[in-house]
């Protein structure tokens, strides 16, 4: 298509009646990461409510909680230009009730909001099996349906998490993921999900000891900055037909869905950018051959929309497909709380150091910092004192590592980096995918 046929369509699209509400069954669902503003220009992103009341997006991960265990043994968020200054007193954590409006907004426009942790930098990462524990209730008392004096979108509920881990130990998350699903079960109000978000090379070196041993909903896989990326589509390193075989024999979850993760925008990722009409075509095959497709995931708001209407012109071109969606494959609220038996995966290959854009972070592997709350199998209440006007802290963001393809033959570009976006001085963020 010309990029006229492509703004007609998109304009055709916006003209439509209200799309249906997020279906796990479906595999024409468009996820969205924001909160980061990688496009790095002033305005570039809008408030979360402007990209709700656009019908291109069913689910939005608001991006990132990016420090784990920080000042008064309270995880920090940060959210771009989207929220800032404002912390509860004696601690890291920001006070955003304006996002947490923009959330019941979204919710009731059939959304699902999930909040991503992690990123290309921050200080993440468990000790141990009790503090992963811990840590998860911490967020269920701050985020979900556990109870707080600090949380920082109010009374509203995300709907669930996701695991964009990019450094540090790659341990303990099973656990997290295990006492989560403990959490979800004490909620029968609403439905809760758990998504990852690993590099496309596999096994991925981060998330597939929790993968395999611990149920995910969705996996938000990034076909972008590796040799597997979209550029590499036609050829035997596009691997998503790996991707869909993990699913079905190596995942704990053999129902779970996998997305095509696709940067929004030419300068979203090291490499792996293609326009929306390819990503289309790509969908389209993959709608047709693999029952565990479940749409697009796309990096990140503040591109697509700068984009010609990607996301929009995206999601329509999943809609105009004829594939019949799956059985639903997410878990029931009795299946949320069930016993996991770890299975025999895979060891994630070694990495390997890939060079760093000359406007992007640098390379680090050291594990971060992670002094957390003793333990404890119950969620606690999170209390803290009211919100004061501190301002939060600032770090610089840092690139993970490349992991090696698992064919020798295969040469990895040398331009290859792991982070989504190139950070740029205007983007307000500390942390990237």
């Amino acid at each position: 298509m010309t990029m006229l046929t492509t703004t007609l369509l998109a304009s055709f699209f916006a003209s439509l009646p209200l799309a249906a509400a997020f279906s796990d069954s479906a595999n024409n669902n468009v996820a969205i990461y924001w909160g980061q503003n990688s496009l790095g220009q002033d305005g570039s992103q809008q408030n979360l409510a402007y990209y709700c009341n656009d019908d291109a997006s069913d689910v939005v991960l608001v991006s990132f909680l990016n420090q784990f265990f920080a000042e008064g043994g309270l995880p920090s968020i940060n959210l771009g230009p989207s929220c800032g200054g404002t912390t509860f007193a004696g601690t890291n954590l920001l006070s955003c009730p304006d996002v947490g409006k923009d959330i019941a907004t979204c919710q009731g426009k059939g959304k699902k909001i999930l909040l991503s942790l992690g990123g290309a930098s921050g200080a993440y990462g468990f000790t141990s099996a009790d503090q992963a524990k811990d840590f998860a209730n911490t967020l269920w008392n701050l985020f979900a349906g556990g109870s707080s004096d600090t949380r920082p979108f109010g009374d509203v509920k995300v709907d669930g998490f996701d695991l964009d881990i990019e450094g540090g130990s790659n341990q303990y998350y099973n656990d997290f993921v295990d006492q989560m699903r403990q959490n979800y079960a004490s909620d029968a109000s609403k439905k809760y999900y758990i998504s990852g978000a690993p590099q496309c090379p596999i096994p991925d070196q981060m998330l597939n000891p929790a993968m395999t041993t611990s149920d995910f909903d969705m996996y938000f896989v990034q076909f972008y900055n590796n040799y597997c990326g979209l550029q590499s589509y036609g050829t035997d390193n596009f691997n998503f037909a790996a991707w869909d075989n993990f699913a079905k024999t190596q995942s704990s979850n053999p129902n779970a869905k996998v997305y095509l993760g696709v940067p929004g925008g030419p300068t979203a990722a090291g490499s792996g950018y293609v326009d929306a009409d390819q990503v289309i075509k790509i969908a389209n095959d993959l709608q047709s051959k693999y029952s565990s497709f479940g749409g697009v995931s796309i990096w990140d708001a503040s591109q697509a929309w700068a984009n010609h209407d990607f996301a929009d012109v995206v999601k329509a071109g999943l809609e105009s497909s004829q594939a019949d969606p799956q059985p639903s494959l997410a878990l029931s609220t009795t299946d949320q709380n069930k016993n996991v038996v770890p299975s025999t995966s895979a060891q994630a290959p070694a990495s390997s150091s890939a060079p760093a854009s000359a406007n992007g972070p640098a390379s680090s592997s050291a594990p971060a910092s992670a002094n957390g709350p003793a333990s404890s199998s119950a969620p606690a209440s999170a209390n803290g004192p009211a919100a004061s006007s501190t301002p939060a802290s600032a770090n610089s963001p840092a690139a993970s590592s490349t992991p090696a393809p698992a064919d020798p033959t295969v040469t990895v570009r040398p331009t290859v980096t792991l982070t989504k976006f190139f950070p740029l001085a205007s983007c307000g963020c500390v942390a990237n995918n």
